[in-house]
């Protein structure tokens, strides 16, 4: 065929590996980037929890929504992780990711509970 380009359908056993170990690590990095999201919500709806029993009463309530919101965006990190982990092939990976986020997102669920708790006392008192 003059002119034209062919295109080979089949691609070597080396361009099928770099292909697939590119395809991990972009699967990896789309986990790690949300995960860390994760873990920087943990730590400000602790933060929160922390300072809600002796913050002001006026602002109290600000810190029950953000309490909320923190949580929120976690679920949603949490969102984007679980879908790319449904394709991440290591299944001991997979485990071990899985088991950090059930904790991670347990213990902020935790905290914004108390922490919703701690506002609503203070807000009748």
């Amino acid at each position: 065929m003059s002119g034209s380009v062919q295109w080979s359908t089949k691609s070597t056993d080396e361009e099928k590996l770099i292909r697939k170990n590119a395809i991990h690590e972009a699967t990896i990095l789309a986990i790690d980037v949300p995960l860390r999201l994760i873990e920087v919500c943990r730590v400000g709806i602790l933060y929160t929890h922390n300072i809600a029993e002796s913050s002001n009463k006026n602002v109290v309530s600000d810190l029950g929504i953000g309490a909320i919101l923190f949580e929120a965006a976690a679920q949603s990190a949490l969102l984007t992780i679980e879908i790319n982990l449904a394709s991440l092939k290591n299944l001991e990976s997979k485990r071990q990711y899985s088991d950090k986020l059930s904790s991670l997102i347990s213990e902020v669920s935790e905290l914004r509970s108390k922490t919703l708790q701690i506002t609503r006392n203070r807000i009748i008192q």
